[in-house]
């Protein structure tokens, strides 16, 4: 199984990127994944406009068989052993590739969601785009520890 985080544009703070890399590096012990980050499509002005520009750019990454988590506020909160147990039934499933996928700063537009096989909530509360990103990552790596019975997650 493949994973891909996908997110659009840079991060704005280094000790961000240092963090995302350390867990960019301890993920290679478990999976194949890549960091897929987007260019930002010129800004419309318009915040339907842009998530429409973002969707398409998004949907030329996906293959039909390809899962994709969409994280968004309004998504479901679980565990982190509800996120391992839902990485091992994807294992389970022959899943090939799992795309983790952080919208713009509009969020994503309706067939992005009405695309996506689960939607994930970090927290009810906003979250910068820097923050979800080293969320996400972390979270992953602590889910592949959990399904290893390696010491990181205590619970």
């Amino acid at each position: 199984m493949k994973i891909t985080f996908l997110w659009f544009g840079k991060s704005k703070y280094k000790d961000y990127d240092d963090l995302i890399n350390l867990f960019d590096k301890r993920l290679k012990h478990y999976c194949k994944h890549r960091i897929l980050t987007l260019k930002d499509p010129k800004h419309s002005g318009n915040p339907h406009v842009q998530k429409k520009k973002e969707g398409q750019l998004i949907m030329e990454q996906l293959k039909p068989s390809d899962y994709l988590i969409l994280l968004d506020e309004t998504g479901q909160s679980i565990t982190s052993r509800g996120l391992s147990t839902l990485l091992q039934k994807q294992m389970n499933a022959s899943t090939a590739h799992i795309f983790f996928l952080i919208g713009g700063a509009y969020g994503v537009d309706q067939p992005i969601f009405d695309r996506s096989n689960y939607t994930l909530s970090l927290s009810k509360m906003t979250l910068t785009h820097d923050m979800a990103r080293l969320l996400i990552m972390e979270q992953v790596y602590r889910a592949f520890t959990i399904l290893n019975g390696e010491k990181y997650h205590n619970d």
